[in-house]
């Protein structure tokens, strides 16, 4: 969470996702990101994959011809969710990621595991840790010392 975007009606969190894909070629993999939403997350209109920033398509599908992963090296997905409403009103949100053949360069499903062209499709669930969270809460909201 963005202690420095904190409101008592929003807050901004930032998510990191390690990912390792697997493939016996050792040729870079297309890779497609979705993110489930719900009423108090709005969907960022970019992510970024390895430092490379991927537009939010409009089937809600992050993917670009240009960004691949390479097999067997761990890359790391990132993005910020501004979140209307307290965060423990919404205890976990969705992150479907997969690879596809190397030769596969057509937008693609995270989620869609039957097709051929599928490699390596995972879902990742946060977790949200209540207690940290009204820590931080009672950390950034606590009245002012008053001195008398």
């Amino acid at each position: 969470m963005d202690k420095k975007k904190h409101t008592t009606r929003s807050e901004v969190v930032r998510v990191e996702v390690k990912y390792v894909p697997s493939a016996k070629t050792g040729k870079e993999l297309p890779i497609s990101i979705e993110l489930t939403s719900n009423s108090n997350y709005e969907l960022p209109s970019s992510i970024k994959v390895n430092g490379t920033s991927v537009a939010l398509t409009g089937d809600g599908y992050y993917y670009s011809k240009n960004v691949k992963v390479r097999p067997n090296e761990e890359g790391l997905i990132e993005f910020t969710v501004n979140v209307s409403g307290r965060l423990n009103k919404v205890t976990s949100f969705n992150i479907y990621i997969a690879t596809a053949n190397q030769g596969y360069g057509q937008p693609f499903p995270a989620k869609h595991q039957g097709q051929a062209f599928i490699n390596n499709a995972l879902v990742a669930t946060n977790k949200f840790d209540s207690k940290a969270y009204n820590d931080v809460i009672q950390e950034l909201e606590a009245p002012a010392d008053k001195v008398e």
